[in-house]
């Protein structure tokens, strides 16, 4: 999952990853932690839990479980608890593998490096990607091998049951690393066409349905900017459009040169562009407003082609259809270009 970059935002297959990440903390990790906690309670029934089993069985489930909590009560995946989980239970897994080594035990222990091995090779590639996953699972049965031979050699197991460890699990994890780098170009493919679609060829940003689609998915208020380029048509005409196509990339790099990371820069059609800066208020959309206009006025004036740009803006408010928002800051993008004009006229 982590080797491909995140898709867009509001991509399909971005979201269908998150959803799928939040889904197995919201509902496996539960389920592991009291998959984990029931063994334990086995094992103990039947007087087996070694050292290393007796502390770090419990540990592990508490982990799970919070991990499952956490997502619960904020609706996110915490990666960072994801990947301490799964180091501390490959970990504990290996550990747990010398442990009866060491006790004269390996004869009962031997069965369950079998089965978990599989789990923690696929559960690597799975939450890590191919590349580190597979590195990962490599090491992982590197420690679960030399347990093997050890046990071999103290002869704990004879040498012939070693063979489904120490010959099968590579195999076993090179085709886990086919699928999971299939997976993984599969959605770095997917996530490419998505980003494609969504975005202006020439600027880069955001074409107007991708803008479209993102506001009507935006719940909270949102501070909105329309930006209209001045005296453009007659600059495209003196110049040529080469030179038109120069300035709509000036101004669509200066716009995501002025927002926050969060914020969105559209292409809405010609000329137009339009910044959603979700969560702004009364006072962080005037400060949004000001570093717009200064990046736009900076950038026309390393142009010097005479173009400037009329800016408008509007507050969408909790439960308004942002289409009224998207009307009061054209109305105000309009009411600042007659302005300029008016100011133009005067003698």
């Amino acid at each position: 999952m982590n080797d491909a970059a995140d898709a867009p935002a509001h991509g399909s297959a971005g979201g269908t990853i998150r959803r799928a990440r939040l889904a197995v903390h919201l509902y496996a990790m539960p389920a592991l932690g009291a998959l984990t906690l029931g063994l334990f309670a086995f094992s103990w029934s039947q007087g087996f839990p070694d050292r290393v089993e007796a502390f770090s069985t419990p540990a592990l489930a508490a982990l799970m479980l919070g991990t499952g909590l956490r997502a619960w009560r904020t609706g996110r995946a915490s990666e960072l608890l994801e990947r301490v989980a799964l180091a501390a239970t490959l970990v504990v897994l290996v550990l747990a593998a010398f442990e009866p080594v060491a006790s004269g035990r390996f004869e009962i222990g031997y069965p369950y490096l079998l089965g978990y091995g599989p789990l923690a090779y696929a559960a690597s590639l799975l939450f890590l990607g191919p590349r580190t996953g597979s590195l990962v699972a490599v090491a992982t049965f590197l420690g679960l091998a030399l347990a093997t031979v050890l046990g071999v050699a103290t002869a704990q197991i004879p040498p012939v049951r070693a063979m489904p460890l120490v010959a099968a699990h590579p195999i076993l994890i090179g085709l886990l690393y086919a699928v999971a780098w299939t997976a993984a170009t599969y959605a770095r493919d997917h996530r490419d066409a998505e980003r494609a679609a969504a975005t202006d060829p020439l600027t880069g940003a955001l074409n107007r349905r991708s803008g479209e689609r993102m506001l009507d998915g935006l719940d909270g208020p949102f501070q909105l900017l329309v930006v209209d380029l001045d005296r453009f048509k007659r600059v495209n005409d003196e110049r040529g459009h080469t030179f038109g196509d120069s300035v709509l990339r000036a101004v669509a790099q200066a716009l995501r040169a002025a927002v926050r990371s969060g914020d969105a820069v559209v292409r809405w059609g010609g000329d137009e562009f339009v910044v959603v800066a979700p969560g702004s208020g009364d006072d962080e959309g005037e400060t949004l407003l000001d570093r717009v206009r200064t990046s736009l006025d900076a950038a026309f004036a390393d142009l010097d082609d005479g173009v400037g740009a009329s800016v408008g803006t509007a507050t969408r408010a909790v439960g308004e259809d942002w289409t009224a928002a998207f009307d009061r800051a054209d109305a105000d993008m309009y009411g600042a270009k007659d302005r300029r004009s008016a100011d133009v006229a005067q003698p």
